[in-house]
């Protein structure tokens, strides 16, 4: 987590699973405008920009957040690469966009990679 968040804040919560089995679960949210830039930075170093852009219609719900999942073994070795299974990390991006349409967060996501990306 301390990887793919850049060493923001984890809180661990526990639940259950199905089965009864003890689940612990790690949260962490990037505020600051520096942190998150930081990180959509590094996603865009690992060269995986391109790769969400592909089907972003799919990732955006419909509560305007962008959902994507890495692969936490990738992420505990160092490096953030992208899984569609469900031993992964879950990232939940809040979209900014006015007025809060989908069309209009499409747009928010596509300049801001753009701007990410030629940094």
């Amino acid at each position: 987590m301390d990887f793919v968040t850049g060493c923001a804040p984890i809180e661990a919560k526990a639940t259950e699973g199905h089965h009864g089995n003890r689940i612990s679960v790690l949260e962490s949210e990037l505020t600051k405008k520096k942190d998150i830039e930081q990180f959509w930075s590094r996603v865009a170093d690992a060269g995986l920009v391109a790769e969400v852009l592909k089907n972003i219609d799919e990732r955006i719900g419909d509560d305007l957040a962008l959902g994507i999942r890495l692969d936490k073994q990738q992420a505990y070795a160092g490096r953030l690469a992208f899984d569609d299974g469900g031993d992964v990390i879950h990232l939940r991006a809040r979209i900014v966009a006015h007025p809060a349409k989908r069309e209009n967060a499409l747009a928010a996501v596509r300049d801001f990679f753009s701007r990410t990306s030629s940094r």
